[in-house]
């Protein structure tokens, strides 16, 4: 599940209303989220997007199962996008406020190969194919179990 919260504050307090003024608001304007999977190679496949109802506080919750692969060195990269902005209504005419965009990005990297490093023994530098460390498996408690080939013991 995604969750997110976006929220507008006004900074200091508003003049009083002009007679010519009929109408207006501010606050958040957008409020949305866009997912993808760009690949090892840089294929960017769209995953979804939610758009969230906007007013001066808003919470998002979204749920999403993803389609794309996640294979090896793949990214899941996950954008938010707020806006604010507002409008007031001027002898009839409507007048729109420019406002600001914040954006925020998240990446997540997939890594499905099991770890190993090189090592050096002494003098003499191995490596890869030399010495391998492999995570035969990970307990519940945390605990890590690691099997190794110290360099040039075979």
């Amino acid at each position: 599940m995604l969750s997110w919260q976006a929220e507008y504050e006004m900074m200091g307090d508003l003049p009083s209303r002009p007679s010519s003024v009929s109408d207006f608001n501010v606050g958040l304007v957008l409020n949305k989220a866009d997912i993808e999977v760009v690949s090892s190679e840089g294929t960017v496949q769209k995953e979804a997007s939610f758009s969230c109802p906007v007013n001066s506080s808003s919470t998002c919750n979204k749920t999403h199962t993803l389609a794309s692969p996640r294979m090896h060195n793949s990214n899941l990269k996950i954008t938010l996008e707020v806006k604010n902005g507002g409008y007031k209504i001027v002898s009839g005419t409507r007048v729109e406020f420019q406002g600001k965009t914040v954006q925020r990005q998240i990446n997540i990297r997939y890594d499905t190969e099991a770890p190993y490093f090189s090592c050096s023994a002494g003098a003499r530098k191995c490596d890869d194919e030399e010495m391998k460390m492999k995570v035969s498996q990970i307990s519940t408690d945390g605990k890590v179990f690691v099997h190794s080939t110290p360099c040039g013991l075979f």
